[in-house]
């Protein structure tokens, strides 16, 4: 089995022929941190935070340069409850790609879950930019606008972002 048919499968909705996938891969290839980064992100989606902060982990050792990987973790960690660690994901993927909406995005979620409002809309702000600049990204979430019309009644406590997004496989 490839990469390419690991992916394929994930993105037909073939979780778990996906997931078997991946896990063979690694199985022959320790080292494959794509297939790693994809089952942590194939976990993420299933919302096992658990799996997918081990396996993302796994893949951000072997490339620690890799800003998808960092908000993916990000992700990961929002939804294990480990805001401040979900922070400093964010903020590494952001450091490594300023111009990445996606990772604005998420880090607006989490500091509008530490109610830190002004910054949360700070962050909320550059995604828009970003995504302004890559609307074919907002074309895929345009559920990514809906916290940016509610940062007041946010401010209120009277709505909850989800976890984090990730981006599509």
């Amino acid at each position: 089995m490839s990469l390419q048919e690991a992916l394929a499968l994930h993105q037909q909705g073939q979780l778990a022929q996906a997931e078997a996938s991946y896990l063979q891969l690694i199985q022959t290839s320790p080292d494959h941190h794509k297939a790693m980064q994809l089952l942590g992100v194939l976990y993420l989606q299933s919302r096992i935070f658990d799996q997918a902060h081990t396996w993302l982990g796994r893949s951000l050792l072997l490339n620690p340069d890799h800003a998808q990987g960092h908000c993916n973790m990000g992700s990961a960690l929002e939804g294990l409850g480990r805001l401040d660690e979900a922070m400093a994901s964010l903020d590494s993927a952001i450091a490594l790609k300023r111009d990445y909406p996606l990772a604005w995005f998420n880090r607006g979620n989490v500091l509008h879950k530490l109610r830190r409002y002004a910054l949360a809309a700070q962050s909320f702000e550059k995604a828009c930019q970003g995504f302004v600049q890559s609307p074919q990204t907002l074309q895929r979430r345009p559920h990514v606008a809906v916290p940016l019309g509610v940062v007041g009644v946010e401010q209120q406590g009277t709505a909850e972002p989800s976890v984090g997004l990730v981006e599509d496989p």
